[in-house]
């Protein structure tokens, strides 16, 4: 077996010849999309929400006064034709 150099021996670490770009300010603009991306789904959930308890409490409203309902509207109808 032969014996391995080690990193002061030889050819040493072999260096970069460009220096590293810079990823700090990447980073933070990465970071700064992420903030927005999770801002605008939050705002989209507290809207979602917020509709579905304006379904909910119309529905809650149309089941206490029947005579309440929106007008046009028929009272119930069927999804599907009947069976023979």
């Amino acid at each position: 077996m032969w014996r391995t150099p080690l990193a002061d021996e030889g050819e040493g670490h072999r260096r970069r010849t460009t220096p590293a770009p810079s990823t700090t300010g990447e980073t933070m603009f990465e970071y700064e999309l992420q903030q927005m991306r999770a801002a605008e789904l939050r705002r989209r959930a507290d809207y979602e929400r917020l509709v579905r308890e304006a379904v909910r409490g119309r529905r809650a409203a149309a089941r206490r006064d029947p005579e309440a309902r929106t007008p046009g509207r028929p009272a119930r109808r069927h999804r599907f034709t009947r069976a023979a």
